[in-house]
């Protein structure tokens, strides 16, 4: 088995690029690449040339921008920011410092000093007993109207899936993580 670093790709599709790239094998298949710990971004800009051909090469580039419902709602927001340090028991401190520890690790949280918004994130009990961490996006979602598109069907998804994605499981414990 072959495993190529991102970057390598990346290398090869940009020279690939120059020649007529529409005729090449697909970039990931499941024999030759590891994309267990690729992030979905990496793959998605890997894949940009495909996104193109379908006119959704900007969005992919662009990524997820808010759309206010009016002018003032950022500053709106930014004016009625308060931070709360997350409080319980020392049981439930433990698990979400144990929580945010692992989501730094796996890049779902990035450390910044340039905060702009504060979403409160706590525990919540999960059905099985556990606990799960959460951000809460009310107030933002209150203030963002959602983007409207059109899905043109299965055949839509077939241009943009590679064909070694349909045996791919999705695991929806990440799907979490994703706003």
């Amino acid at each position: 088995m072959i495993l190529k670093m991102l970057s390598e790709v990346q290398i090869e599709i940009q020279v690939g690029e120059e020649e007529n790239s529409y005729n090449q094998a697909a970039l990931f298949l499941l024999e030759e690449f590891n994309l267990k710990n690729v992030s979905v971004p990496d793959i998605l800009t890997t894949q940009i040339h495909e996104w193109d051909l379908i006119n959704g090469g900007s969005q992919v580039r662009m990524g997820a921008t808010p759309n206010w419902t009016f002018i003032e709602a950022l500053q709106q927001l930014e004016a009625v920011q308060l931070y709360n340090e997350y409080q319980s028991s020392k049981k439930q401190m433990l698990e979400y410092r144990n929580q945010l520890m692992k989501q730094i690790q796996d890049g779902i949280v990035i450390e910044t000093d340039n905060i702009r918004i504060f979403n409160p994130t706590s525990l919540v009990p999960t059905p099985g007993g556990k606990q799960r961490k959460i951000l809460d996006c009310r107030y933002i979602n209150q203030l963002t109207t959602l983007p409207k598109f059109r899905m043109d069907g299965i055949e839509f998804k077939k241009q943009i899936l590679e064909p070694s994605y349909f045996a791919t499981t999705l695991d929806l414990f990440d799907a979490y993580h994703h706003i």
